[in-house]
């Protein structure tokens, strides 16, 4: 790969659009405190842009923003490099900083192993334990419209928010995107569990009535097959439990069960995804099993 090292107008580089993260004067201004005292002393990496002296940065936006901010050229590698090292080169500019973006570190992930990496060679790759590479898979099962919410009104959200986001079947991601009201009060994870949880009793696709898990003192095997039609209704082709307290009570247990396995490092295809109607697992990479 040929390269020259030129010193250019900060001008004529150009944070790249595959780059989610774009800097500004006021985010690097103790870096370029820093290169105005000590001068800059690794150098941007950048290949030619699509205009003409025009150059597209691979590793080091923020050192090229920090001397555009003090008004001093930016010595640069110039190097042809392809659409796929480029990408690669930009996670992982972002993945080496003191904040990198958890979503940005799945697409590294995920880029790693659709070319063949396992687990281990992307945790050694990057100094990372393997329960990095397993808990980063779950936040590709984001919608990207979801996804986009959450940077753009949501900041706030952690990690293992963003996995359980992650875990939630892809209608209900959307109804998330297409109805946000409550949205920005949800600041926790258990926030974020009651806020994706109907507050009704439907019974309609259920699975969690025979689990142990969900048991509680007088409700148990069989409760939606009770010959006690007291404790049931129909509502048009649903039925509905009518002892809200129980049925809120078990719902709750197979929640936190469910989301627990899920957070806990099961095979990528047994994670949980659940909504208020049922609980079911299904979960698949690549048609390989993974573990997260």
């Amino acid at each position: 790969m040929s390269e020259e090292v030129l010193s250019l107008p900060a001008k004529s580089l150009l944070v790249s659009n595959l780059n989610t993260r774009k800097p500004t004067a006021e985010s690097v201004a103790e870096l370029a405190a820093s290169i105005q005292a000590s001068g800059q002393i690794t150098p941007v990496i950048a290949r030619p842009g699509k205009k003409k002296h025009t150059y597209e940065i691979a590793a080091g936006a923020r050192r090229a923003t920090a001397c555009a901010a003090i008004g001093i050229d930016v010595q640069t590698i110039v190097r042809d490099i392809p659409d796929d090292v480029f990408e690669d080169m930009i996670l992982t500019d972002n993945l080496q900083r003191e904040d990198p973006d958890p979503y940005q570190e799945a697409l590294l992930v995920e880029r790693r192993i659709k070319s063949g990496a396992s687990i281990a060679e992307i945790a050694a790759r990057y100094g990372k334990p393997d329960s990095w590479v397993r808990r980063r898979m779950k936040l590709l099962g984001i919608m990207p419209e979801l996804m986009e919410l959450v940077r753009e009104t949501m900041p706030h959200f952690n990690t293992t928010m963003l996995e359980l986001l992650g875990a939630l079947p892809e209608h209900i991601q959307q109804e998330l995107v297409d109805d946000t009201y409550g949205l920005e009060d949800v600041k926790t994870l258990s926030d974020l569990k009651a806020f994706v949880s109907d507050r009704d009793c439907k019974l309609e696709n259920v699975t969690w009535l025979d689990q142990p898990e969900s048991f509680v003192p007088g409700c148990g095997p069989g409760c939606a097959s009770s010959s006690d039609f007291s404790l049931f209704k129909d509502e048009g082709e649903c039925a509905q439990c009518l002892n809200s307290a129980c049925f809120f009570a078990r719902r709750s247990l197979a929640h936190d069960h469910a989301i627990t396995a899920a957070l806990a490092g099961n095979d990528i295809n047994d994670v949980v995804i659940y909504n208020s109607k049922s609980y079911y697992c299904e979960r698949e990479y690549q048609g390989e099993k993974l573990k997260v």
